[in-house]
């Protein structure tokens, strides 16, 4: 029985970078980490117990300076008990002079008596917030022994472990990481997991295992430069403990790097696993079967790969406060998952419609799962880690008013082809007044055409503005309009099928010479068009200038002027008129 792919790389890389020993780069990176977090929580109980010592002080010397007040309040009060008692011996003293004398000592006594009482009031007052900074620094004086004793705990496991790490173990690791050509150590791999497969009946799939070694290599030289980093930072740690100038802010940002590179380097491999695992679980439909599915999954890594690296070099980016939005909406593809799921529910549709008896994995399920991961852990590092809000990158569902934007415009061509009928049916009485009717052509016929589409180069800058802000139409609703721009009624007609109530009237409107008289009057350079639109060279500047017409609110008469050797260039031209709206009669 084989060994899984996965465990036998791990293996090796475990040998080559010495995470099979007890000591090691991964374990002093853990140290590292945890010694960080622990001394910080140490820095804050320590700081915390100090501040609450401070104010436990400064209460304990408001006492002292009230009890001292007392004792001054007091000896006052003894003074001016032995002025009375000596007031009542004096048998020799006038009589106003010591009635005198016994109102003024009664009132000291009465000032004394009220400073005292004060002085009291404010004693009970300090000696309250005394007795609860003294619960808070107990509290606080427990809680920073507990975190003291984890503290120095974990020193001692992480200094042992740092210093146990061999040094001529880190520079092999570090001469494998800056040598180039592998190719000995991918010979060395393959041949260690086709071992491992030697009797399986369909082999392992060649460009798989390369595809799985070549990423794998990558990741763990990206993961051994991280915790060799690590390594490094330990020591000045251990350093700055020892000389107590630990500067916690650049060792926190250190940690906070690290741990989000590391774990996203650990979904990569977990991505890489499930690709491996896939290689196997697809040997069952034969070897030719197996090596054509595993052509295509090499192919959708490759994919991945290039969106997975994108994400990396992002937060990378982001690591060093170099990211920009530019760079958010060009590396962070979320579409790319989003087309993942979307192929899963069609395979699933399609499985749905054939009744099998049973359950049918999806085949890619192991690459959606994986990427799924990813991209999850990527976003929850950029978000959590670095506080950036995604919402902006990701796209958004705008089907729905898309949808409601067509049936809008849908509604609108309807109600433009009613007022058609309207017009027709009631064509005995728009022929009572041609002036009314030119008017009312020269209104309806021009915002009909501009609806949708506009040839004009002339535009005002402020009128692109607004039209890229728009919805902007098919193809198709582009060549309906411009075959409507050039009154081809027959092709417009065999465009819009679908309304026949429509056809049935323009097929009236056709018999209606008055209406042609008036439409040939308001677009007069069709005069010089072949009704039958066959091609000339001339037909899209007239498009253009007839549309250019069709923009301005107010015809200008001028317009329609020509110079007369024009006119008389356009006579001899002008070839036989087809009617385009039917025979006279």
């Amino acid at each position: 029985m084989y060994e899984r792919n996965a465990i036998v790389i791990d293996r090796y890389f475990s040998s080559v970078f010495g995470y099979d020993k007890k000591s090691n780069l991964k374990n002093n990176a853990s140290n590292y980490i945890e010694l960080v977090g622990i001394l910080e929580k140490y820095q804050v109980a320590s700081e915390n117990e100090n501040n609450v010592m401070d104010e436990f002080e400064k209460i304990a010397n408001k006492i002292k300076e009230i009890q001292k007040k007392q004792e001054s309040l007091d000896k006052k009060a003894l003074k001016y008990f032995e002025n009375r008692k000596n007031l009542f011996q004096s048998l020799e003293e006038d009589e106003e002079a010591l009635k005198e004398k016994f109102k003024k000592n009664e009132e000291e006594i009465r000032k004394n008596e009220n400073e005292i009482k004060e002085n009291s009031e404010n004693f009970v007052v300090e000696i309250k917030e005394f007795n609860e900074k003294s619960e808070v620094r107990t509290k606080c004086g427990r809680e920073r022994r507990i975190i003291e004793s984890d503290y120095q705990k974990i020193l001692n496991v992480a200094s042992e472990n740092f210093g146990n790490i061999l040094k001529e173990k880190l520079k092999e690791i570090k001469v494998f990481l800056k040598t180039d050509d592998k190719e000995n150590v991918k010979i060395e791999m393959v041949e260690n997991i086709m071992k491992n497969g030697a009797k399986e009946k369909v082999p392992f799939d060649i460009n798989v295992i390369n595809k799985a070694i070549d990423t794998s290599l990558y990741i763990e030289g990206k993961r051994a430069e991280i915790l060799l980093t690590l390594y490094e930072k330990t020591s000045k740690l251990l350093e700055e403990i020892k000389n107590d100038t630990v500067k916690i802010e650049r060792h926190k940002k250190q940690v906070r790097d690290s741990k989000s590179k590391l774990e996203f380097l650990s979904v990569i491999t977990e991505y890489i696993i499930l690709f491996l695992d896939n290689e196997r679980m697809n040997t069952i439909g034969g070897e030719e079967e197996h090596k054509k599915v595993m052509n295509e999954a090499c192919s959708n890594l490759q994919n991945d790969l290039i969106e997975i690296q994108n994400m990396y070099s992002l937060l990378i980016k982001e690591m060093n406060g170099k990211a920009t939005k530019k760079l958010y909406k060009q590396l962070y593809n979320i579409e790319y998952l989003n087309d993942l799921k979307e192929q899963e529910v069609k395979f699933e549709k399609d499985i749905s419609k054939l009744n099998m008896v049973g359950t049918l994995i999806y085949p890619d399920y192991w690459r959606l799962e994986g990427m799924r991961k990813i991209f999850e852990t990527f976003k929850s590092i950029i978000t959590d880690v670095y506080e950036v809000d995604l919402s902006e990158y990701e796209p958004i569902d705008i089907t729905f008013e898309v949808n409601k934007n067509m049936l809008n415009n849908e509604v609108e061509n309807f109600d433009d082809k009613t007022e058609e009928k309207t017009e027709t049916q009631d064509d005995e009485e728009v022929t009572k007044d041609n002036s009314e009717d030119l008017n009312q052509e020269n209104d309806e016929i021009p915002r009909e055409i501009n609806l949708k589409f506009d040839t004009s180069q002339e535009d005002d800058d402020e009128d692109d503005e607004e039209d890229e802000e728009e919805f902007h139409w098919d193809v198709d609703d582009e060549e309906d309009d411009v075959l409507f721009a050039n009154n081809n009624i027959a092709e417009y007609d065999e465009k819009n099928d679908n309304d026949t109530d429509a056809i049935e009237e323009i097929e009236i409107q056709n018999e209606e010479d008055e209406r042609d008289k008036k439409i040939d009057e308001l677009l007069g350079i069709f005069d010089s068009e072949d009704t039958d639109f066959e091609e000339d060279s001339d037909d899209e500047d007239e498009d253009n200038h007839i549309l250019q017409i069709e923009d301005d609110e107010e015809l200008d008469d001028s317009i329609f002027k020509k110079d007369d050797e024009v006119e008389k260039t356009e006579k001899k031209e002008k070839p036989k008129r087809k009617k385009l709206f039917g025979r006279r009669k």
